[in-house]
């Protein structure tokens, strides 16, 4: 008997980006039978509503706390993007275990991250895993310039106008003119 489908995926930090990637695996469970481990990458210990978060996970979502990475080389402004990126990157040792262990225990068919976490991409291809960005931030951008297309459209109104609304309500790298 073949085993399950399984998928890994790497989240960044936050709430923010943990929560779509659930709903996205669930969605795989339940309409693929495909189950998943969310492996974590990590500066200390989770918020308690990202451990409820995760302690709440149905059956055939897993989770894997990877070991905390140390930031006290870094300057106290380094941005949060940076600290991000950084975070998979100095984590990618660990990642590389937990990989190695879940191909061995799992039928492994692809490795999903999110937009900080592409430095996984070599933990994958050393394992022959297809990888995927998954973004809803894309898709919210993608929804952004489709509305600003219409806005154009059927009201005239300036390109320029639509992406200073745009630019106004971004996040703080698409707002960096430097």
């Amino acid at each position: 008997m073949e085993k399950e489908s399984h998928i890994a995926i790497v989240p960044s930090p936050g709430m923010g980006h943990l929560i779509p990637l659930v709903e996205f695996a669930k969605r795989l469970k339940n309409d693929h039978k495909i189950s998943a481990t969310f492996i974590i990458p990590n500066d200390g210990p989770l918020s308690i509503s990202q451990n409820g978060f995760l302690d709440s996970l149905p059956n055939g979502l897993n989770s894997l706390l990877l070991p905390p990475v140390n930031f006290d080389d870094l300057p106290p402004d380094t941005r949060i993007e940076t600290r991000i990126s950084l975070m998979v990157t100095r984590s990618l040792d660990s990642l590389r275990e937990a990989f190695k262990s879940l191909v061995a225990e799992t039928n492994m068919v692809a490795l999903f991250i999110d937009l900080f976490g592409t430095d996984a991409f070599d933990v994958a291809i050393e394992f022959g895993v297809p990888s995927y960005v998954f973004s809803h931030q894309l898709l919210c951008l993608c929804l952004s310039l489709f509305i600003c297309l219409n806005l154009i459209k059927w009201f005239h109104v300036t390109i320029g106008t639509c992406l200073n609304r745009f630019r106004s309500q971004a996040a703080f790298p698409f707002k960096d003119k430097t």
